[in-house]
């Protein structure tokens, strides 16, 4: 059963939205479900927004029309792909806490801290390491500017994007595998970075999946 079939109305909404793709129909889906679930709960707001944007891709909407409007029916994260990632940008929220020796952020639904524990968290099960990894290259033109800019000194921006965008995308294949196993939260979090050739670099991300509670 989907997320979307929490009552008959969301499940007329979304036949209807199958028979005539539109993002109006889109966005009335999404008013009906998250109006549902915030009378009844049971169900993740990145979940729901998860499902809608799928869903739309599916029937052939814009991708970035569809995530507009269903940022404006339902709560939470407004930059996420239909795997569920959520971007560097909002790891950093109101669930943010800082202590002298670690932050927990948050990633969708898990707590990350690059400390052993999660301050103000409890850990009850360690489920082991998990780590997510990919290899960029650089094209010509970076190549070609960083030996320019390798003369006059100052920063290389192409490659600080381009490292930005890899430890993203390792973070984000981390959280998938952690929360394949079960886990809401990552503690010693860490990044390595490394030549893998001339032209590529391979960012890991890695740390230890946990399930943990924080106190209300």
């Amino acid at each position: 059963m989907s997320v979307l079939d929490v009552n008959d109305e969301a499940t007329g909404c979304t036949q209807v939205l199958l028979g005539t793709p539109s993002v109006e129909n889109l966005g009335r889906l999404a008013t009906v479900v998250w109006t549902h679930v915030e009378q009844h709960g049971g169900v993740r707001a990145l979940d729901i927004k998860v499902a809608l944007l799928r869903l739309a891709v599916e029937v052939g909407l814009d991708e970035e029309v569809s995530r507009q409007a269903i940022n404006q029916a339902v709560p939470g994260p407004s930059n996420f792909d239909v795997d569920g990632n959520v971007s560097a940008a909002e790891l950093v929220g109101e669930d943010e806490y800082a202590s002298a020796s670690a932050i927990v952020l948050r990633l969708g639904s898990l707590a990350l801290s690059t400390a052993p524990g999660l301050p103000g968290w409890t850990v009850h099960e360690t489920l082991g390491l998990v780590f997510g990894n990919t290899v960029r290259t650089r094209g010509m033109g970076a190549k070609l500017v960083t030996g320019i800019a390798a003369n006059f000194g100052g920063e290389l921006p192409m490659y600080t994007q381009l490292l930005t965008d890899a430890r993203i995308e390792a973070l984000n294949r981390l959280a998938a595998e952690a929360r394949h196993r079960g886990a809401n939260g990552v503690v010693g979090l860490a990044f390595n970075t490394s030549s893998v050739f001339e032209t590529a670099i391979e960012v890991v991300a890695y740390g230890t999946a946990v399930r943990a509670s924080r106190p209300q």
